[in-house]
Order: C-alpha cells, then sequence, then structure tokens
C-alpha cells in the first residue's frame, strides 16, 4: 500500500498511467494518513473504534478533519484502496459492490472496474426500475396521448398525419404505434 501522497493534482504520472485524482481521493488519502482502515468484514476502524454512517445516497461513509473543514469519506473507496492501492485512481475506474449492496463493504464484496461492470453489479429488477423512473421523467407523450395516437392509427391516420398533428416525426409515433417505445404495459 502506497502512503500518504503530495497535494492532490489532476493527473498523476506513476509506472506509466495517469491517476486521475479527485476531491474525493485526496480526501481519502487523507484519512489513509491519519490511521483510518476497513476491515476485513467492512467496518470503518480507527484507534480500536467502529465508526462510520449512511449517507442520503444509500453509502457508508465516515467524516474526519483536513484544513479546519470537515471531509467525507466512502467506506467502499478506502476498502478498495486497501485491497487494490493506486488501481483505484485510474482514469474510469470505479469501486464496485459484487453483490451489488452498498452496505456490503467488506473486503471480498469490493471490486474494481468501469462504469458498466458497476451498473451491471446493481440487480435487474433495480435497474429497470431506475430506468422506468428516469424515462418517465422526460417523456413527452403522457399515457392517454400514446392511447389516442394508437387508436388514430388503427383509424387511418397516416404516420405523417399524426406526426403534424402531434408535432413530432414521424419516427416517433412509428415507435409508439409499433409499441417499441412507450409500451405501457410493461
Amino acid at each position: 500500500m502506497s502512503g500518504v501522497r503530495s497535494p492532490p493534482c489532476q493527473f498523476l504520472s506513476t509506472n506509466n498511467y495517469f491517476l486521475f485524482m479527485s476531491q474525493y481521493n485526496d480526501h481519502l488519502l487523507h484519512a489513509f494518513s491519519l490511521g483510518y482502515r476497513v476491515s476485513e468484514n467492512g467496518d470503518v476502524v480507527r484507534d480500536g473504534r467502529k465508526i462510520g454512517l449512511q449517507n442520503p445516497g444509500g453509502y457508508l461513509v465516515f467524516r474526519t478533519k483536513l484544513h479546519q473543514k470537515t471531509i467525507t469519506v466512502f467506506v467502499h473507496r478506502l476498502q478498495a484502496y486497501q485491497k487494490y492501492g493506486e488501481e483505484i485512481f485510474k482514469q474510469g475506474i470505479e469501486s464496485r459492490h459484487k453483490d451489488g449492496n452498498s452496505l456490503n463493504n467488506a473486503y471480498d464484496n469490493i471490486l474494481i472496474g468501469t462504469h458498466s461492470q458497476n451498473m451491471f453489479d446493481i440487480p435487474l429488477a433495480i435497474r429497470k426500475s431506475k430506468a422506468v423512473k428516469g424515462a418517465e421523467k422526460v417523456r413527452r407523450f403522457t399515457p392517454e396521448q400514446i392511447d389516442r395516437i394508437r387508436q388514430e392509427k388503427n383509424q387511418g391516420f397516416s404516420l405523417r398525419q399524426l406526426a403534424g398533428k402531434y408535432e413530432t416525426c414521424k419516427s416517433t409515433i412509428s415507435y409508439i404505434v409499433n409499441r417499441k417505445t412507450y409500451n405501457l404495459e410493461d
């Protein structure tokens, strides 16, 4: 494991690759230099005391001081640093929870990988639920309008006519009619 570094910079070259330094990485390194450690079972310990709390995003964190300011350190990032060292600072690398449980920071549950790999650690049902919620926020048409578009198409309206009426393009109307989008029965 590596010790304390010099003040953070944008990119730090080590062993022929670039390490991306963010504010959170600086916080992590500071906490490590103060003796904070994560146990095999995922508890944060300093001076023999267990510490930590859950943040609003659902992750375990702890707080300490840096230059008279309170800083937040993510427990899973500290565990990943203890396990993988500087590999976690490579650009595009994230800490992952193998079982998808952001509260489980056990040594065997923490991995590193790409953002895509991290997203696939989340159970499929939860990923689908998040996708539906996100899609609902950007939907242009209400469920009633979707039903009306499909009814009008069945009544003989052309895609061009419907696109003009609803001020959108023909491909959007086609996707709605053919249930490629706005398939609200799922």
